[in-house]
């Protein structure tokens, strides 16, 4: 669930940016692993965008589930082998200083004149620290196996992860929104995207949809009520839907009445007629939110609070 719903949050936050990419890529049945790496890609700059980072990764190598588990055994037994040698490693560097103290007491406070007793001491110490290099190479050598194997392992999570998702968008069984899709990739790459949504589709949804989604599906339903095209940038249009937005809109008409002024320039900067008309919410909004987080000085406050619709 704790997965799950992270990505619900992380999905309905950049669902304007990175809802058209994954919707154009069901629409295309050609579509690749590759176009799924860049629509995830989207997420890499959000705060919580490491949760996509087996989806983005430059590198992935082609494996299924069976493979990634015994990998991931391997692993385990390569880490219970690095700390029983580094174990080993401390004790013979405990062993060294012990030696190092005694050739020290036999010189400085026993006053040991035998120079019999040094040079037994002096090769004690000889074999000691050869001793602690070959472990501390085996333990390097032992990082090294763990190492590579941990890289080859999250590319193979990397090609499972994008191979699930486009498999995901192709069936076609369920809407490209958040939470379904959040469902799909929750227990991704450990099982497959239909047992996990089978999983999460069962489980509560404990908030309310992000404030950024739920303005990109109030602009889209008063997009889609549109009656006429549009050649200019059709600011008028949705400057008087937005007004007339019933107040059970919640605090959603608030968020874009509040913020009109950057919802204009919105529009009016990503307005292109030459546009599909399902994706102008989706570059009107993500502009929106662009603009919205900007900084501001003292002059644009000022008028913003001039242009705000009641």
């Amino acid at each position: 669930m704790g997965d799950r719903n992270a990505w619900i949050h992380l999905l309905e936050e950049a669902w304007p940016e990175i809802g058209w990419p994954l919707i154009r890529t069901r629409t295309q049945r050609t579509s690749t692993l590759e176009d799924v790496q860049r629509a995830m890609a989207l997420l890499r700059a959000k705060p919580n965008g490491g949760l996509a980072e087996r989806y983005c990764r430059d590198t992935c190598e082609r494996a299924d589930l069976s493979q990634i588990r015994r990998n991931w055994k391997s692993i385990s037994v390569l880490d219970a082998r690095i700390l029983e040698v580094k174990a080993r490693c401390d004790a013979q560097e405990r062993a060294c200083f012990e030696a190092e103290l005694a050739f020290t007491q036999a010189e400085e406070v026993m006053k040991t004149e035998d120079p019999k007793v040094k040079e037994r001491i002096l090769a004690e110490i000889t074999r000691r620290r050869e001793s602690l290099a070959g472990i501390t190479e085996n333990v390097r050598k032992v990082e090294s196996e763990r190492e590579a194997l941990y890289r080859k392992v999250v590319d193979q999570e990397s090609y499972v992860c994008r191979s699930e998702l486009l498999d995901f968008l192709h069936s076609g069984r369920y809407a490209i929104k958040p939470r379904p899709l959040a469902n799909a990739l929750a227990g991704v790459p450990h099982m497959r995207w239909r047992q996990s949504h089978i999983r999460c589709s069962k489980m509560p949804y404990e908030v309310d949809p992000h404030l950024y989604y739920r303005a990109l599906e109030t602009i889209r339903k008063l997009w889609n009520r549109r009656r006429t095209d549009f050649d200019e940038a059709p600011v008028e249009f949705f400057r008087a839907s937005i007004i007339k937005l019933p107040k059970k809109t919640g605090y959603v008409r608030h968020f874009l009445c509040e913020n009109w002024p950057d919802l204009r320039v919105a529009i009016e900067e990503s307005w292109d007629p030459k546009h599909s008309p399902d994706y102008i919410p989706f570059v009107v909004t993500a502009s929106f939110i662009k603009l919205l987080l900007r900084p501001k000085n003292a002059v644009e406050r000022v008028l913003a609070d001039q242009e705000r619709l009641a």
